[in-house]
């Protein structure tokens, strides 16, 4: 098992896994949390990790394990997804580059997210006006946001949402200036 921690900031409400990628290309979104991204016509697209805030900071956990790990209730959304992986992975915003990697054989995973915190951290962003989050600019905002992506081997099975509890993932939270970058969900398996 390898186990990478990193507090990510981001200007595009998700962050990205690098060194996954589609085994059937689709535009489908997953689900609240987790979608492909492709911005690029004919280019291999992103798995993206949507969050609750536009900017973060997000603690995001990535951890290699070697089968299919117990399902913890301390988290509230929760989604899992085949990928063809490199061998590497890591975990960054969305336009830089990873500068910790975890190695892995290459190969076929499931990436299993999940997340806490999108609901409070987006509250907290829409708390205050536009251009002023009413702290200091220097200082430092402790993570609202929790995501723990977990990657082991094994044979591609269809996306499915295994949890999806936070009001932020119900749509019953008022969220500033997201644009309209993810599609409908559609095309995951839900219990």
């Amino acid at each position: 098992m390898s186990e990478l921690v990193e507090v990510i900031e981001s200007g595009h409400r998700c962050f990205k896994l690098y060194g996954a990628g589609e085994i059937v290309p689709t535009t489908a979104s997953i689900s609240t949390l987790v979608e492909w991204l492709n911005h690029t016509p004919g280019a291999p697209a992103d798995l993206i990790i949507q969050t609750g805030s536009q900017y973060g900071p997000y603690d995001v956990t990535l951890r290699t394990v070697e089968g299919p790990p117990a399902l913890d209730s301390s988290w509230e959304d929760v989604s899992e997804i085949s990928v063809t992986c490199e061998p590497r992975i890591g975990v960054d915003e969305l336009l830089d580059v990873p500068a910790d990697w975890v190695e892995i054989a290459g190969g076929t995973y499931r990436v299993r997210v999940s997340a806490r915190g999108r609901t409070e951290s987006c509250a907290r962003e829409y708390a205050f006006p536009e251009g002023d989050d009413g702290e200091d600019e220097d200082a430092v905002e402790e993570p609202l946001e929790h995501y723990l992506v977990e990657v082991w081997p094994a044979a591609a099975t269809p996306p499915v949402v295994l949890r999806e509890d936070s009001q932020f993932a119900r749509g019953s939270v008022p969220v500033k200036s997201l644009t309209p970058l993810f599609g409908p969900t559609r095309d995951a398996v839900r219990p």
